[in-house]
């Protein structure tokens, strides 16, 4: 005997779970949706994946992000820059430079990313930044013509700077100085390098 077949209605049954599968599926991708939302519209701190000047300052309050990078910026600024050109060793005061980093508005850029568009924006943007990693850079200022003049000014100090050929007259007599080679300061390209270096904040105990 042959037993009836019952295919179509099989079919049917697996119709019916697929659809109540993809509809539970849609709900608990809602519910995700809404309390994700919920949640970034109350929170206060900064979004996760968030570094300035390559510090960390995920889920902190602005006030936390402030001075959690302006306590590591002191720690890493010292006192001076030292310099050394074989056995001779100086030094350039930072306080002469006027160094400067705008922490304020670094931290406002910081706070704002997923606070600035629609909702949807937003989560969207939360959720790049928890896996892509975003890092801000505040504004640095420095005294620029200030480091190069006290990099000029050692140049001039160097054991083996180069001597100019001079001359100059005292009693009608014409006074030749002999000048020699020796070495420069290379001021353009030293400044550049100390300031990439601070910006770094690479620049505590590095000669």
């Amino acid at each position: 005997t042959f037993k009836p077949l019952k295919t179509k209605q099989s079919n049917y049954n697996v119709m019916e779970l697929f659809s109540l599968f993809i509809i539970i599926f849609l709900i608990i991708i809602f519910l995700v949706f809404i309390i994700f939302t919920v949640y970034n519209l109350n929170n206060e701190n900064i979004a996760k994946g968030i570094s300035i000047q390559g510090i960390d300052v995920s889920g902190l309050t602005k006030q936390e992000a402030t001075d959690k990078i302006s306590n590591i910026i002191l720690e890493n600024m010292p006192a001076e820059i030292k310099l050394k050109h074989n056995d001779y060793e100086t030094s350039i005061d930072t306080s002469s430079l006027e160094i400067s980093f705008d922490i304020p508005s670094a931290i406002n850029s910081a706070y704002s990313i997923g606070r600035s568009g629609n909702i949807l924006q937003d989560d969207w943007t939360i959720l790049q930044t928890m896996f892509t990693k975003t890092n801000i850079d505040p504004v640095f200022n420095i005294n620029e013509d200030q480091l190069k003049t006290a990099l000029n000014d050692i140049s001039t100090k160097l054991p083996d700077t180069v001597i100019q050929s001079s001359y100059y007259i005292e009693n009608n007599n014409l006074i030749l100085t002999k000048g020699k080679s020796g070495n420069v300061v290379n001021v353009d390209e030293m400044s550049n390098y100390i300031i990439t270096q601070i910006k770094n904040l690479n620049i505590k105990d590095n000669t």
